[in-house]
C-alpha cells in the first residue's frame, strides 16, 4: 500500500479504499494534505467573516421579536380605566371577613379570583382595591356565582404588570 500509513474500519462506517478483505481503508488525517480538508485556509476565513455579519441580524432580530412580544402583550391586556376600587354588593354590619387574596405588585394580568365558601356562609359583599393609586386601573368582570351564593368568582383585566398590589376580600353573613 505504497508506505502511507492507514486506519482501517468495518464497510459500515463510511467511504474508503476497499480491498479484497472487506474492510475499508482510510487515510490517517496526518497524511492527508491539510488544504483538502474543509477547503483550505480562505474559506475558513469566510466562513468565520459570515458567521460575524450574521451575529448583529440575530441581534436585532432578537431584540424586535422581544418588543413585540412586549407591546403584544400590554395591548392585550391594556384597560383603559383609573379605577382603582371597587365594591360589589351590601355589607350587613354583622358580615365577617371570610376570604382575603392578595394579588401582589408585579403580577401579570388578566387574574382569576374564586372562591367557595366550605361552611355554607353566604358571600354578600366584595371588596377589590388597589393598596395604591396609579393613572392605569383595572376592571373587574364577574365569571361565575353570584352575590347570595357559597360560590362566586371575578377576573380582574389591567396592564400586563402591576405597579400595586391588589387586595380582594369577601365578606359572608355571620355564624
Amino acid at each position: 500500500m505504497n508506505g502511507a500509513h492507514w486506519l482501517s474500519v468495518k464497510p459500515e462506517f463510511g467511504r474508503g479504499a476497499y480491498l479484497n478483505d472487506g474492510i475499508a481503508r482510510f487515510p490517517i488525517q496526518s497524511e492527508v494534505d491539510p488544504l483538502s480538508i474543509g477547503g483550505g485556509p480562505e474559506e475558513s476565513l469566510q466562513k468565520e467573516s459570515v458567521r460575524h455579519q450574521r451575529d448583529p441580524m440575530y441581534a436585532l432580530k432578537f431584540l424586535l421579536l422581544c418588543a413585540l412580544c412586549t407591546v403584544g402583550c400590554w395591548a392585550l391586556s391594556f384597560v383603559v380605566t383609573q379605577e382603582q376600587s371597587y365594591f360589589f354588593g351590601k355589607k350587613p354590619a354583622d358580615n365577617l371577613l371570610c376570604y382575603t387574596k392578595t394579588i401582589p405588585k408585579g403580577s401579570a394580568l388578566p387574574v382569576s379570583v374564586s372562591y367557595t365558601n366550605p361552611n355554607n356562609k353566604k358571600i354578600n359583599f366584595v371588596t377589590i382595591n388597589a393598596d395604591r393609586y396609579s393613572s392605569y386601573g383595572y376592571t373587574v368582570d364577574k365569571t361565575d356565582g353570584q352575590l347570595e351564593t357559597t360560590s362566586i368568582g371575578y377576573r380582574i383585566n389591567g396592564p400586563s404588570l402591576l405597579s400595586y398590589a391588589i387586595i380582594v376580600n369577601m365578606y359572608c353573613e355571620a355564624p
